[in-house]
């Protein structure tokens, strides 16, 4: 369901249907994964924090949990709710996950409330209209990206109260059933934060941070819907599918 690397590249970690986290070795893919256990239903998404200690899972049963990494050791639920999440992102420090979710509100949860309480607490942030796809933190830590259901991308500026400062109509209406239920809308911060991609049908536009227009429209080379685009750690190569 969900693939991310560690910071440091050495491990691949996945989440699937099988309730399972599994932790690959990035060096040599024939050798046997790690299983972490704790989960009792299927892992849809996960995230792991910059200095690569802790990660986030997001499971079937509408609940984020958090773990120690690498001893997958679990540490905590973070957030219960009654739709299914779509995405996981921490920001730069690792103190705040945001939680994309299909009842059109972002949560920022800050993963340091006591452990001894029975949820951490959370900001909620309100704008789009439809099911969050996808959240992205800006690598300076001034700006949250997120696409939707409802076919826009929105930046929120986060150095303060979260505020919308831009919406970008990007498609039509994504519906989530269908064949297009796959349409991710997966956005991506440049590694510097100077620019973020984000998937249109055609293809890749790469939007200038601050004034958010487009400084390169890459098209042309497929022949159906873009989903998703995803930099390189150098930031000179761009993936898009």
């Amino acid at each position: 369901c969900s693939v991310a690397y560690s910071p440091d590249g050495k491990q691949l970690i996945t989440s699937g249907a099988d309730t399972l986290v599994k932790v690959f070795d990035a060096g040599d893919f024939n050798a046997e994964p790690r299983n972490i256990e704790g989960h009792e239903v299927a892992v849809t998404t996960l995230a792991i924090n910059a200095k690569g200690k802790f990660f986030a899972t997001g499971t079937k049963d509408h609940t984020v949990s958090y773990f120690s990494y690498p001893a997958g050791d679990f540490q905590k639920h973070l957030v219960r709710l009654t739709v299914p999440i779509r995405h996981l992102s921490f920001d730069k420090t690792g103190r705040t996950l945001a939680v994309a979710s299909d009842d059109a509100v972002i949560r920022l949860v800050n993963v340091g409330s006591p452990k001894d309480t029975e949820l951490a607490k959370y900001l909620t942030v309100r704008g789009h209209t439809d099911s969050i796809l996808c959240i992205a933190f800006d690598p300076q830590g001034e700006y949250l990206a997120s696409s939707s259901a409802d076919g826009t991308v929105k930046i929120w500026d986060i150095s303060d109260e979260p505020k919308c400062i831009e919406t970008l109509q990007v498609t039509g209406k994504v519906p989530q059933d269908g064949l297009r239920a796959a349409q991710l809308l997966r956005i991506a911060w440049h590694p510097t934060g100077q620019s973020l991609a984000v998937p249109y049908p055609a293809g890749v536009h790469v939007l200038e941070r601050e004034t958010w227009n487009a400084q390169a429209k890459l098209e042309g080379k497929h022949t159906k819907e873009v989903t998703m685009a995803s930099w390189s750690p150098n930031g000179r190569y761009l993936c898009s599918a």
